[in-house]
């Protein structure tokens, strides 16, 4: 990693915070506005509709001060809700945003109804190919049970569990069945 880029996050932060702070919005526009910021990612939620509009209007006006410019092939937008409804199509300057169902954001599928079975079935596939790949390896020089147990521990157990803080306790048998198949 290069050795501007937090200083270059402080400088997007600090622009956002004067943007809001130019507003009639003041601090507590700048607490509707939750932005998070993983290398070149961004991702800008808002609690309704009024907010996202805003939202992205605040952001397309700081590119255009900065003459920064979005890839809009890469831009999604997901509305989390209890029905799958498609609402208003919402736009980034005079271009539509696709809308989607699932969004995958630092390796965690989110869906639109806040259920996280589709990221712990990723994570399943993820952890089954690396589990696989080590039993494949463990046979050619054929690695002592216990030196296998503590290789799937280090190697294939972060995977399955890679996320893990956000995600609920319902259908953990999903990830489970690697571990079963490992021990046979």
């Amino acid at each position: 990693m290069e050795t501007f880029f937090p200083a270059q996050k402080w400088n997007t932060l600090k622009c956002i915070d004067k943007l809001y702070n130019d507003s009639n919005d003041g601090i507590n526009g700048m607490l509707n506005l939750f932005v998070l910021l993983y290398a070149d990612g961004t991702v800008i939620m808002a609690e309704n509709e009024h907010d996202m509009l805003r939202n992205l209007d605040r952001l397309n006006e700081y590119c255009i001060c900065n003459k920064l410019k979005v890839n809009i092939s890469k831009t999604e937008m997901m509305v989390f809700a209890r029905s799958n409804t498609r609402i208003r199509t919402f736009k980034f300057g005079n271009t539509d945003l696709d809308q989607v169902e699932d969004y995958i954001y630092m390796g965690i599928c989110f869906n639109w109804n806040g259920s996280f079975v589709k990221a712990k079935k990723l994570l399943q596939d993820n952890a089954s190919k690396a589990m696989y790949s080590l039993i494949q390896k463990g046979r050619r020089p054929t690695l002592p049970t216990d030196v296998m147990f503590k290789l799937f521990d280090k190697c294939v157990e972060p995977i399955l569990l890679y996320g893990c803080e956000v995600w609920e306790y319902e259908n953990v048998d999903i990830l489970e069945k690697v571990h079963t198949k490992f021990c046979k």
